[in-house]
């Protein structure tokens, strides 16, 4: 895939994975719940749960793995932490230059691994399942395959000798 379309369609799955994130941010803000219940273990969000917000990692270690931490009070939602990096990567896809890159890589290794804890906790301790957290989750995912096909680009288009191409 050549640079320019790779960048469209970073643009694309970022300029959705923040409108959902917003989406998400604005349903944990009103406190409304779930949008949707499909059945006994799906559900549309978890905006109503401890993990919903950043403390539910501090919850996560403290009771579910008998670990003692020291108690803090993060109000951030998860959903809000998903919609800066989205923005950011949005922000990033219309200005990108090659040293920027590795920042967004590093960003989107950290956002996939705090939706792979995210998915953990809705299966293993909530045993419910966000159907728009497991659709954030792929977006993260697919931005960090973008991401890294766009780092392979940048090694190739650096690799080539200076002559020209016939």
């Amino acid at each position: 895939m050549h640079l320019a379309r790779r960048l469209h369609w970073l643009r694309i799955v970022a300029l959705i994975g923040s409108l959902l994130s917003l989406l998400l941010t604005y349903t944990y803000a009103t406190g409304k719940g779930s949008l949707c219940t499909l059945g006994d273990y799906f559900v549309c969000t978890l905006s109503e749960t401890s993990y919903a917000t950043v403390d539910g990692i501090f919850q996560f270690f403290s009771l579910t793995l008998g670990n003692t931490l020291p108690s803090a009070s993060v109000g951030i939602p998860n959903s809000f932490i998903f919609l800066l990096g989205f923005l950011i990567l949005l922000f990033f896809s219309y200005r990108f230059t090659s040293s920027s890159l590795s920042g967004l890589k590093i960003t989107f290794y950290i956002l996939a691994a705090y939706s792979v804890f995210l998915t953990y906790a809705e299966t293993y301790v909530l045993y419910t399942l966000s159907l728009l957290g497991i659709v954030m989750s792929v977006l993260v995912f697919a931005s960090l395959w973008l991401l890294v096909g766009l780092h392979t680009l940048e090694q190739k288009k650096s690799k080539q000798s200076p002559r020209k191409r016939r």
